[in-house]
Protein backbone atom coordinates (compact mmCIF):
# COMPACT_ATOMS: atom_id res chain seq x y z
CA UNK A 1 0.00 0.00 0.00
CA UNK A 2 2.51 2.45 0.20
CA UNK A 3 4.10 2.10 -2.81
CA UNK A 4 0.67 3.32 -4.33
CA UNK A 5 0.34 6.34 -1.98
CA UNK A 6 3.77 7.30 -2.47
CA UNK A 7 3.25 7.61 -6.20
CA UNK A 8 0.22 9.90 -5.52
CA UNK A 9 1.10 12.24 -2.86
CA UNK A 10 2.12 15.66 -3.35
CA UNK A 11 5.13 16.21 -3.49
CA UNK A 12 5.82 12.82 -4.86
CA UNK A 13 7.48 10.47 -2.85
CA UNK A 14 9.49 7.56 -3.70
CA UNK A 15 9.65 3.62 -1.94
CA UNK A 16 13.34 2.56 -1.85
CA UNK A 17 13.97 -1.84 -1.26
CA UNK A 18 16.74 -1.82 1.77
CA UNK A 19 18.04 -5.18 -0.38
CA UNK A 20 20.98 -5.09 2.22
CA UNK A 21 19.44 -4.71 5.20
CA UNK A 22 20.13 -7.14 7.73
CA UNK A 23 18.46 -6.05 11.17
CA UNK A 24 14.91 -5.79 11.90
CA UNK A 25 12.13 -8.60 10.35
CA UNK A 26 12.07 -10.12 7.03
CA UNK A 27 10.44 -7.49 4.90
CA UNK A 28 10.10 -9.74 1.27
CA UNK A 29 7.34 -11.69 1.12
CA UNK A 30 5.46 -13.75 -1.88
CA UNK A 31 1.80 -13.50 -2.34
CA UNK A 32 0.31 -16.59 -1.99
CA UNK A 33 -3.44 -18.16 -2.98
CA UNK A 34 -4.84 -21.20 -0.84
CA UNK A 35 -7.34 -23.55 -1.92
CA UNK A 36 -9.45 -26.44 -0.50
CA UNK A 37 -7.45 -29.52 -0.81
CA UNK A 38 -10.53 -31.34 -2.60
CA UNK A 39 -10.08 -28.53 -5.39
CA UNK A 40 -6.38 -29.57 -7.04
CA UNK A 41 -8.22 -28.76 -11.06
CA UNK A 42 -9.08 -25.69 -9.51
CA UNK A 43 -4.96 -25.14 -7.79
CA UNK A 44 -3.98 -26.30 -11.08
CA UNK A 45 -6.06 -23.88 -13.38
CA UNK A 46 -5.04 -21.08 -11.32
CA UNK A 47 -1.78 -22.01 -11.52
CA UNK A 48 -1.50 -22.16 -15.19
CA UNK A 49 -3.17 -19.11 -15.35
CA UNK A 50 -1.38 -16.97 -13.00
CA UNK A 51 1.94 -18.76 -14.89
CA UNK A 52 0.63 -17.84 -18.28
CA UNK A 53 -0.43 -14.22 -17.30
CA UNK A 54 2.68 -13.13 -15.09
CA UNK A 55 4.26 -10.14 -17.69
CA UNK A 56 0.80 -8.46 -17.09
CA UNK A 57 0.07 -9.21 -13.52
CA UNK A 58 3.76 -7.83 -12.63
CA UNK A 59 3.17 -5.17 -14.59
CA UNK A 60 -0.23 -4.35 -12.61
CA UNK A 61 1.12 -4.72 -9.42
CA UNK A 62 4.04 -2.31 -10.56
CA UNK A 63 1.32 0.18 -11.67
CA UNK A 64 -0.03 0.43 -8.27
CA UNK A 65 3.38 0.52 -6.94
CA UNK A 66 4.00 -2.84 -5.39
CA UNK A 67 7.72 -3.61 -5.45
CA UNK A 68 8.41 -6.89 -7.17
CA UNK A 69 11.88 -9.32 -6.21
CA UNK A 70 12.42 -12.28 -8.00
CA UNK A 71 14.29 -15.61 -6.93
CA UNK A 72 17.09 -13.99 -6.83
CA UNK A 73 15.83 -10.61 -4.80
CA UNK A 74 16.58 -8.78 -7.89
CA UNK A 75 13.73 -5.98 -8.14
CA UNK A 76 11.20 -6.88 -11.19
CA UNK A 77 10.63 -4.08 -13.54
CA UNK A 78 8.22 -3.92 -16.34
CA UNK A 79 10.90 -4.28 -19.15
CA UNK A 80 12.28 -6.92 -17.63
CA UNK A 81 11.52 -10.49 -18.39
CA UNK A 82 9.21 -12.17 -15.95
CA UNK A 83 10.32 -15.74 -15.06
Amino acid sequence: MAGYYAGRANPRMRVTLLMKDSGGPQLAYRIAMGVRPTDQNWKRLLNRLIAENRTDINRLLIGFGVPLLDENDQLITTDAPAK
